[in-house]
């Protein structure tokens, strides 16, 4: 089998093996959808502090699509964020130097610098990656759902089935449907669909339709939930039940936390770096410190059961 990247016309022949061919989750407007909101929905657990010059959306973005970009300073723009290539390596395979081009720079060949130099690069995971990946997977994973949803609500509206004896009839029938759905308080038809001595010419079948869409917007809720653990939004991510104790959900609020807690760290060391080397003003915090709640619970202690 190959290996991606994939070109557009090998795509589909690759996606088969994770996917029926009849299920359209990737590249859909409905997962596009998701994605722009769950990476919002990400970027909102951090509170950043940019200096003036640097645009606040096109840093986020960039950091946490890509999971890295560059800080340096320039005498035309000042502070400056940019995502570029990187190059070379050091001793343990990390990068040592990265590439920037853009119209704005003016310059035939881009700009070059040294990493922890002359330039600092800001990183999300410390692996060079963002969250493109967790955000598709969880996206394509609600894009289903909410199809899955729109098909049964369809289908409960949707229930017959006609059998006709010709094309005409058939055609007379879609007349008749177009109408009753467009919301017509009468229809008339002709007698087209009727034998001279007034038999119909059409025969309706009943098809059965079990109305599960709250049980699929569960489904929503729980898939959104566990994405909220994966970037660091407190969550229950439990279903309710009697005597649900305290470190039960506190339990669950860590879960969400640990990996947050790591991505904070790798952030609050590069920004660091930046200010020690390039005199710039970032920092990044929690926007909402769950770990402070959860140790002022732990210290009143108290009743263990959410009753």
């Amino acid at each position: 089998m190959f290996k991606p990247p994939f070109f557009y016309d090998h795509m589909n022949v690759q996606n088969w093996i994770e996917a029926p061919s009849t299920v359209h989750s990737r590249c859909t407007g409905l997962t596009f959808f998701f994605q722009k909101y769950l990476f919002m929905r990400a970027m909102s657990v951090y509170e950043w502090k940019l200096p003036e010059e640097i645009n606040d959306y096109y840093f986020k973005w960039v950091l946490f699509t890509y999971g890295y970009i560059g800080l340096f300073k320039t005498p035309e723009f000042g502070a400056v964020a940019q995502w570029g290539a990187l190059e070379g390596y050091d001793l343990y395979y990390f990068p040592k130097r990265m590439i920037f081009t853009n119209p704005a720079f003016k310059r035939k060949n881009g700009i070059k610098r040294t990493i922890n130099k002359d330039c600092v690069l800001i990183t999300l995971t410390g692996t060079f990656t963002g969250l493109t990946d967790l955000v598709n997977f969880y996206a394509e994973n609600l894009a289903l759902a909410w199809e899955a949803i729109a098909v049964n609500l369809l289908q409960t509206k949707h229930t017959n089935i006609f059998g006709a004896e010709n094309a005409k009839v058939g055609e007379e029938l879609r007349k008749i449907i177009d109408q009753v759905l467009s919301g017509e308080p009468a229809v008339i038809t002709s007698n087209k669909l009727f034998t001279e001595d007034g038999k119909l010419l059409a025969q309706v079948f009943q098809m059965p339709v079990d109305f599960i869409t709250p049980e699929l917007l569960d489904a929503v809720d729980e898939i959104l939930k566990k994405f909220d653990s994966e970037v660091g939004i407190p969550t229950a991510n439990t279903k309710k039940r009697e005597r649900l104790i305290t470190g039960e959900v506190n339990s669950q609020k860590y879960e969400a936390m640990s990996r947050s807690e790591m991505w904070l760290e790798d952030m609050k060391k590069s920004c660091k770096k930046a200010k020690e080397l390039l005199d710039i003003d970032i920092d990044v915090n929690f926007r909402y410190n769950v770990f402070d709640e959860l140790a002022d619970e732990n210290m009143k202690g108290g009743d263990n059961y959410g009753l």
